[in-house]
């Protein structure tokens, strides 16, 4: 019997138009040129294999900016509803640029077309210049009507309808009794439009969770003492797994490691040895035991979550730690110790 996982994102590359301080995908480092993008053959043998070995109850495709992949995610979403007609699929954005180009059209066909969930993330709350959250706001509202999506909802509408947070595998229930999760604490300024199959969801987001610190310009681990901590009180990814390579990995940030450390010629550190150790599934070979192995850690700490900091280290979203003109990865950063 296959076994459950909750939300499984698809990687497809690291293009952005912005270069966020701490993204859990490193598309902060390695942004410009997609380096290390998968290829198209690669990611639909992922897909297939996921697909073969598990009941994945969320899809979510993962950059990277998808407006700037459009004709590439696509053909992921394609040929993923070949193998899952009726799953629910994630289609995450910053917004910012679906007012160009064509991007709105081809959105709200892909949507309609191929019955998504599109995620809005507002990065730019915090900005002196409010012009920025205004626009991705009223991309957002502009989609939606689009979409003839009509009657606004809550962000909790999304989390319990869609999400459903109370549905899932033994792990992830497991999960949801240990975080007390309530849809009480979700933010008053998330809001949602739930259509029939598809629909939008709008959260503006002004801090990130660090993952990696800055030391004379170069990537280091935190190296936690307390990796349950680190898992509990500063993961930015608890309960979503990266599909990349072929192979399912715990988190985007441990999915993308290397790539980071290749830019900054510090795959030789020894302080990064123990985490790129760590041992993704490997889907071409997996047998039994091990995706039991993996099932037993996949909403729950391992060692090598003390890469991230014990107590949460958030880095407020202010123009320089977000925009891609200003110099960032110093070891005087905008942060919040919480």
């Amino acid at each position: 019997m296959k076994r459950d996982i909750k939300i499984l994102d698809i990687f497809y590359g690291n293009k952005c138009n912005l270069a966020c301080n701490q993204c859990d995908t490193r598309s902060d480092h390695i942004r410009g040129k997609g380096i290390d993008d998968p290829e198209m053959d690669n990611i639909k043998e992922s897909i297939y294999l996921a697909h073969k070995n598990f009941n994945v109850n969320i899809w979510g495709v993962l950059g990277g900016e998808p407006l700037l992949y459009l004709d590439k995610v696509e053909e992921i979403i394609a040929y993923l509803r070949t193998l899952e007609p009726t799953a629910t699929v994630f289609f995450p954005t910053n917004g910012s640029l679906l007012d160009r180009k064509d991007n709105m059209d081809r959105v709200v066909e892909m949507t309609k077309k191929y019955n998504l969930m599109v995620q809005v993330c507002n990065h730019f709350p915090e900005f002196v210049d409010s012009s920025y959250s205004e626009k991705v706001l009223a991309n957002t509202e502009e989609l939606a009507r689009r979409l003839d999506l009509t009657v606004p909802a809550t962000g909790g509408d999304w989390w319990e309808q869609v999400i459903d947070m109370e549905a899932g595998g033994q792990e992830w229930l497991a999960h949801m009794d240990t975080i007390g999760f309530s849809y009480d604490c979700l933010d008053e300024n998330d809001r949602s439009w739930i259509g029939d199959g598809y629909g939008i969801y709008y959260i503006e987001s002004p801090y990130f969770k660090s993952i990696t610190k800055w030391v004379d310009g170069q990537p280091k681990p935190f190296d936690s003492d307390d990796p349950k901590s680190s898992y509990w009180n500063s993961c930015p990814s608890g309960f979503c797994a990266l599909l990349k390579d072929k192979k399912i990995y715990k988190c985007a940030a441990l999915g993308t490691l290397e790539t980071m450390l290749k830019r900054y010629d510090a795959l030789d550190d020894p302080a990064w040895e123990k985490y790129l150790g760590y041992k993704a599934l490997d889907l071409t070979t997996c047998t039994p035991d091990n995706i039991a192995d993996m099932m037993k850690n996949i909403y729950c700490h391992i060692d090598e979550c003390s890469m991230c900091p014990k107590n949460p280290v958030d880095i407020r979203k202010v123009e320089a730690e977000v925009m891609p003109k200003f110099k960032k990865y110093t070891d005087t950063i905008d942060t919040v110790n919480l």
